[in-house]
């Protein structure tokens, strides 16, 4: 559900993306798939141009979403407080064998789980936000040949 209400955000908002951004997210990708390779770089026979002009559209796509995201995160000012990141810490302790306190210091350290736990707020209230309509797909009979 909450790929459908994203890609429906994305489809309701026309923009034009700068091309920094869009070769920005392209050469993440390529550096991340070079990452992934045992040798840690890419085939001989890998085609750059060719990979940069088919992965054009999931650049833009990621890029409306990213500048979009961070509008809404701006706007309904979805941040997160001290209490949030202790409560989470009180949580998470037991379960790590780790001193709440020590969890705390780590968590607000940690831009990652900090941005993580953003995005989930985020996702949360577009959830609660949004008008869900059920479609009945009725299945087929007919044989595809």
């Amino acid at each position: 559900m909450k790929d459908t209400l994203v890609g429906e955000i994305v489809k309701q908002h026309d923009m034009e993306i700068p091309q920094v951004m869009v070769k920005g997210l392209t050469d993440s990708k390529i550096e991340e798939l070079k990452e992934q390779s045992p040798a840690k770089k890419m085939p001989d026979d890998f085609d750059e141009k060719k990979f940069r002009e088919s992965y054009k559209p999931v650049a833009i796509y990621s890029a409306k979403w990213f500048l979009i995201r961070d509008k809404i995160i701006e706007k309904e000012q979805l941040q997160l407080t001290d209490a949030e990141l202790e409560q989470k810490a009180e949580e998470d302790a037991p379960k790590m064998s780790i001193s709440k306190e020590r969890l705390i210091a780590f968590y607000k350290s940690s831009d990652a789980l900090k941005d993580k736990m953003v995005y989930d707020k985020l996702m949360n209230f577009l959830v609660s936000h949004a008008v869900v309509t059920e479609k009945i797909h009725e299945e087929s009979n007919e044989l595809i040949s």
